[in-house]
């Protein structure tokens, strides 16, 4: 708060109370505080202007009013004779005018008259003797009649100090609103993030901050409120030639902030105004030179370039652009239906390749799978063959080994022989095949066996003497029970026996004949085995 409006405001308390109680105190203080305000006009400190105001009221109190009391209480001069009786009350015994009356002055009476000549005081009024002319007095009433040639009543005396009282307040009043009106005219209250230019005798004198703030009244004009926060404006469109001579409409958005108050309220008269027509004329200087293409594309580049030209021509007048921003960019109807066209064969021209590469990519992939297919099945098979090919090696080793640990005859390995006989014609493809020159000699061997043993005996099988894992079970034949073995088989039959799993062969009625030769046998396409030729 400035510091002698502050004092002048006490002043202006203190000499309304003076006015009301009449006591001389504290109107010497008030005087006082005016000499503080004095002080702090002169921009000298707080305890400058304390100790002034103390001196100023202790001199009045101490000095001043002693003095004035001892005057107003100082005696009438002695007087003498006629002199004497001025001043002196008297009482109007007859009607006193500026020509005649009667008045009692003290226990004598005395001729008078008015020393007013306009004035008619009415029987009974006090007056005061103003002055003494040979034998009259000229007297003064204390209070006036209210009406000529009327006397005097107590209602009418009550109804003149009830008159004075209301004079009293009604200036009391008065000055109470003058110095109310003051204060308010003295103060100003400034919002958050806004500033008010204050000129003194139409000059520049100071910017009111955000807070409280005293200016000197019916002196300081305060103008209008400044905006300190960012402001955005929208600018009508604007039609711009491209490079390409096309006309277009371009939208564009103002972000900004004064920065300087006092600058934009001196150096510009409509600072809005001129931002929106220095953004027009920029804009058609960026964009006449970029062509269609580059203007619907380069929306950021063209934003950078006016902020930086705006903010550059702007700084001056105390403003700062922050952003500028193109809303929207409209250009002619056709080239807008021509751009449709060209954006739909586009979108079809990806389309159409999209879904090349996805028939591509499916091909590949189908392929991809086709191949670890095969692969892994090859692998299958492969380890399932190398898991067979084990297994029999196994079997055979075992086999093997049981054959040599059982030391079997020639007898039993041609018997074993003739039975996989039966296993070669079991291919339903198979129309011709070889016996090996061996199977004679197999032949002899079991015919040699076989040769003492009765032609219609039953043949008993031997019970295995080998576990599961040793070598095939070998029969043993009993020479009275067996029958004899004709030099000549029908394999076809032992083959058809094998299949059906009879524990009984039936023998051949035809030999061979010649048993050194091999055996060829042949089977017909309609024949599921061959017969022996």
């Amino acid at each position: 708060m400035v510091a002698w409006i502050v004092w002048l405001i006490v002043a202006a308390v203190l000499g309304v109370a003076e006015l009301v109680t009449f006591t001389f105190a504290l109107g010497l203080i008030a005087v006082g505080a005016c000499v503080a305000a004095a002080v702090a006009a002169l921009q000298l400190g707080l305890p400058f202007q304390l100790l002034a105001f103390v001196l100023a009221s202790v001199a009045g109190l101490g000095l001043v009013l002693p003095i004035a009391r001892r005057h107003l209480r100082q005696p009438p001069l002695l007087r003498t004779g006629p002199a004497a009786l001025v001043g002196r009350p008297a009482r109007v015994l007859e009607e006193v005018t500026g020509h005649s009356g009667r008045v009692r002055i003290g226990g004598e009476e005395w001729s008078a008259r008015a020393y007013d000549e306009s004035l008619v005081i009415p029987v009974g009024h006090t007056v005061d003797v103003m002055q003494i002319e040979g034998a009259t007095a000229l007297v003064y009433p204390r209070e006036l009649p209210s009406e000529p040639h009327s006397p005097s009543t107590p209602a009418a005396s009550r109804r003149k100090g009830f008159s004075m009282v209301i004079a009293e307040l009604i200036i009391a009043a008065v000055i109470a609103f003058i110095v109310l009106l003051t204060v308010v005219r003295s103060v100003r209250i400034i919002p958050q993030a806004r500033a008010r230019n204050v000129e003194r005798f139409g000059r520049y004198r100071k910017t009111l901050e955000p807070g409280l703030n005293f200016i000197v009244p019916f002196v300081d004009r305060v103008k209008p409120t400044i905006d300190l926060r960012e402001q955005v404006v929208s600018f009508p469109g604007q039609p711009v030639i491209t490079e390409d001579n096309l006309v277009v409409q371009i939208d564009t958005v103002l972000f900004f902030q004064v920065t300087d108050p006092r600058a934009a309220d001196y150096e510009i008269v409509n600072y809005i105004q001129a931002i929106e027509q220095l953004t027009a004329t920029m804009l058609r200087s960026v964009i006449g030179s970029m062509d269609l293409e580059q203007t619907l594309t380069s929306r950021d580049k063209i934003n950078t370039l006016l902020r930086g030209v705006l903010d550059d021509a702007s700084g001056k007048w105390g403003i700062r652009v922050t952003r500028v921003e193109i809303k929207a960019i409209d250009p002619p109807k056709s080239v807008k239906d021509a751009m449709e066209k060209q954006m739909r064969a586009e979108r079809e021209k990806r389309a159409a390749i999209l879904t090349a590469e996805g028939a591509r990519q499916s091909q590949i992939l189908t392929a991809e799978g086709d191949k670890q297919s095969k692969i892994l099945r090859a692998e299958g098979d492969k380890q399932a063959a190398i898991l067979r090919a084990e297994g029999e090696a196994q079997a055979i080793s075992q086999v093997f080994e049981s054959i040599h640990r059982n030391d079997p005859d020639p007898k039993l390995l041609a018997y074993q022989y003739l039975q996989t006989l039966p296993q070669l014609a079991n291919g339903a493809g198979n129309t011709f095949w070889v016996i090996p020159s061996e199977v004679t000699t197999a032949l002899k061997a079991v015919t040699s066996a076989f040769g003492g043993a009765g032609a219609d005996g039953p043949m008993a099988p031997a019970t295995p003497e080998a576990p599961a894992a040793a070598a095939p079970t070998v029969p043993a034949v009993e020479q009275e029970t067996l029958p004899s073995i004709p030099p000549q088989l029908r394999l076809s039959e032992l083959a058809a026996q094998q299949r059906n799993g009879e524990d009984t062969e039936e023998m051949e009625d035809e030999a061979v004949a010649d048993p050194d030769q091999p055996v060829s046998i042949s089977t017909p396409p309609g024949s599921p085995n061959g017969s022996v030729g």
